[in-house]
């Protein structure tokens, strides 16, 4: 795993996309998320992590893009993992095998 700094880069083949504004709730993020699901690799899950919110608010990012046509996947937020769970193989292994990464928060 790539380190510059105090980061660690993962190697992935899936698409992370920087979107800002936009409430998916009323459709205002539809043609860009159809847009995502048109190229990215829908064998491969959606992974969404949310800087702050709920599990329930992450949870409904993901059954949006399901709705939209796009595979299921994993929902966190940031505040409920802890440092060893984010260091986990299992949670690294699910963001090398994602096709989506959503980031999202306030």
């Amino acid at each position: 795993m790539p380190q510059q700094g105090p980061l660690r880069w993962l190697d992935g083949n899936g698409w992370l996309i920087l979107v800002g504004g936009g409430e998916i709730a009323y459709g205002e993020t539809d043609p860009i998320d159809a847009n995502l699901l048109s190229v990215a690799n829908l064998d491969r899950p959606i992974v969404v992590l949310m800087a702050e919110g709920t599990r329930t608010q992450a949870e409904a990012v993901l059954e949006h893009y399901i709705a939209l046509g796009g595979p299921g996947g994993e929902a966190f937020t940031f505040d409920l993992l802890s440092r060893t769970q984010l260091d986990a193989p299992s949670f690294l292994d699910l963001l090398r095998e994602a096709g989506i990464l959503y980031l999202g928060g306030e």
